[in-house]
């Protein structure tokens, strides 16, 4: 909700020092994942498919997406540490309320 957003706000010069080293790293972290995503995808439609050469793709991807969701846990767990009760509630309901995106693939698959 609007209020429950303007709630949040309140306090954003200690959450964005809070936030800035971990929107860096969570964004390098993208970024690689990314690279490899590409990397992987290039070598399922090549001529010759490299089975190890993919699972060592997976694998670099999975590490990569294991130390985002870390990185994201320890965030909010630092910004819990910011907000008072009522504005660690309404981050919560914010959070939750957000619908998991679904990926390219199950869309193209109609998940």
């Amino acid at each position: 909700s609007p209020q429950a957003h303007g709630d949040l706000t309140q306090d954003m010069t200690a959450r964005q020092a809070a936030e800035e080293p971990f929107l860096r790293q969570f964004g390098t972290a993208a970024a690689q994942i990314e690279t490899q995503r590409t990397t992987m995808i290039r070598a399922i439609f090549a001529d010759v498919v490299d089975r190890p050469g993919l699972e060592t793709e997976r694998a670099a991807i999975a590490r990569l997406q294991h130390e985002q969701q870390r990185l994201l846990i320890e965030q909010l767990l630092v910004e819990r540490e910011i907000l008072d009760a009522e504005q660690r509630r309404l981050l919560a309901q914010l959070l939750l309320e957000q619908p998991e995106k679904p990926s390219a693939l199950e869309d193209l698959h109609g998940r």
